[in-house]
């Protein structure tokens, strides 16, 4: 069975493919990790597929000037019966029309290539899978639009479906804000479930902050610090983590 470092993988590549920037870590559940690469998978599988079908209205199209040869044929008996070749000159008239009639046949397939609608509530279920990732809401919108291209799916619609989920009891990863190029937003979250951010404009106040939850000196990751003891651990945006934690 394979680790979840090696499904981890799996996912970036699925991402990497859709244009979307990898993830270091997973720190959810293995069946969202799953779930996460199961959605992009199938949103993946399902471009192939509509253009597939394109090819093969295109490939009738062909047949219809077959029919036309077969007017020609019958001219070489005109000479020996002359009365009775301008009767037949209006029949091979008469097929070119319905040569040409089978093209809009060939042309009418062409609307069924794009993805068939997706059941009711589709969408709906899929967008509360993906919150309870940690992917972010521009991830979700991206993930969400390549399996469902008429979505109209946003990150403000997401931010106001996860909190109805949280007012239902669901625990639902927050998100922090984008911050703006004068701006420091440092997060944190706590093992209880704890967690929230604070947003600065200096650097000193920011690195008051972060050193109030984890401490001057604790173990940095590659895009987290965590605390001696592991209760609650820091992100940034904005600054670095050795901004921070410049003792460290």
């Amino acid at each position: 069975m394979s680790t979840t470092k090696e499904r981890l993988a799996e996912l970036n590549a699925l991402r990497a493919k859709a244009g979307m920037p990898e993830l270091a870590s997973w720190k959810s559940s293995r069946e969202k990790l799953e779930a996460s690469i199961a959605a992009l998978a199938g949103a993946q599988a399902e471009e192939p597929e509509a253009q597939a079908e394109e090819p093969e209205a295109q490939a009738e199209e062909p047949e219809a000037p077959a029919e036309e040869p077969e007017a020609p044929a019958e001219e070489p008996e005109a000479p020996a019966e002359e009365p009775e070749a301008p009767a037949e000159e209006p029949e091979a008239q008469a097929e070119e029309p319905e040569a040409q009639a089978e093209e809009p046949e060939a042309q009418a397939e062409e609307p069924e290539a794009p993805a068939e609608k997706p059941e009711r509530g589709a969408i709906g279920r899929l967008c509360m899978e993906l919150l309870e990732t940690d992917m972010s809401y521009a991830d979700i919108v991206a993930c969400v639009r390549g399996r469902y291209p008429a979505a109209r799916t946003t990150a403000r619609s997401l931010a106001s479906v996860a909190l109805d989920m949280r007012k239902a009891g669901v625990a639902v990863p927050g998100r922090r804000p984008q911050a703006s190029p004068s701006e420091i937003v440092v997060s944190w979250s706590a093992v209880d479930g704890a967690h929230g951010h604070r947003t600065f404009r200096t650097l000193k106040r920011a690195r008051t902050f972060a050193h109030e939850r984890v401490g001057e000196t604790p173990e940095l990751g590659q895009t987290y610090a965590i605390a001696g003891d592991g209760v609650c651990r820091v992100t940034v945006e904005g600054a670095t983590l050795r901004d921070l934690f410049p003792a460290v």
